[in-house]
């Protein structure tokens, strides 16, 4: 059986965009890849809300390996520009490349983020075969969890070093304490699946680089595959860490956000973040 639900954009046209907003030639306008205006117009919204003053230029290409630059070329963006390309925690290493960065000096800001769009079905079924959709229903945290949801959108973050936001009168959303990343190695089990215990050392890394003990966590957002495999190691390895220090009467609060917009795919780690 072949699942074809999942959570599409809404009233969004992908071949209608604002052209004259970011002055775009009609004919590079014609040839851009969906994902490309999305990314665009999603950076703008950012920059805009963001109180970054935008310089608009002409680009060029239609190669989904050069967004970033063209996003660079067009805002005047220098420094480091780049594309990671690791599945669904994509974005999420970008935020720890952005953050490494600015504390290096290589840059004074920089925009992460990504757009997921499902243009094509050979994905879509090619995943309902393999068993890993669910019926379109996403349920988080539930035993009669069955897969997950594909969906479409966007999402991009603007970071700036406290000070420096705070003296050019940024609006700010949140301040990120410290981020980490490391990779599971060969295991036992199949690649697809998670270690628990890297999750554990990768959480400990995190609590050390932003100087906060375990039971003062009190709200976590988990990635949540939507399989009866991962999930309970995921949910094991918080136990693990977070509990550490733990009184009695404080439990700590688990969400997903995907039970509300679907699985993003390579979006879904800023989404979550977001």
């Amino acid at each position: 059986m072949i699942y074809g639900k999942g959570g599409w954009f809404k009233g969004y046209e992908n071949d209608k965009f604002e052209q004259q907003t970011l002055y775009f030639l009609p004919h590079e306008f014609k040839l851009m890849d969906p994902r490309q205006r999305l990314s665009f117009e999603v950076a703008y919204e950012t920059f805009e809300d963001g109180v970054n003053t935008i310089d608009a230029h002409t680009q060029i290409g239609i190669s989904s390996s050069i967004i970033v630059n063209k996003l660079s070329y067009f805002y005047n963006i220098l420094g480091p520009s780049f594309i990671i390309d690791i599945a669904y925690s994509s974005t999420l290493f970008s935020l720890n490349c952005a953050r490494q960065s600015i504390r290096n000096g290589e840059c004074r800001s920089a925009l992460c983020g990504t757009v997921n769009l499902i243009r094509f079905l050979d994905i879509t079924i090619r995943f309902s075969k393999l068993g890993v959709l669910s019926d379109g229903q996403f349920k988080a945290f539930d035993a009669s969890v069955n897969g997950y949801v594909r969906s479409e959108g966007a999402g991009m973050i603007l970071l700036k070093p406290l000070f420096d936001a705070q003296t050019v009168g940024c609006r700010i959303l949140a301040l990120i304490r410290g981020t980490a990343t490391c990779s599971e190695g060969k295991m036992e089990q199949q690649m697809s699946f998670l270690s628990g215990e890297q999750q554990v050392w990768l959480f400990y890394r995190v609590l050390c680089e932003s100087n906060v003990f375990p039971s003062e966590v009190n709200y976590i957002q988990v990635h949540d595959t939507g399989t009866l495999v991962s999930d309970p190691i995921e949910c094991k390895s918080i136990r693990r860490i977070l509990n550490v220090g733990r009184q009695r009467g404080r439990p700590i609060v688990v969400g997903s956000v995907k039970s509300n917009v679907g699985h993003l795919e390579p979006a879904a780690g800023i989404v979550s973040l977001i």
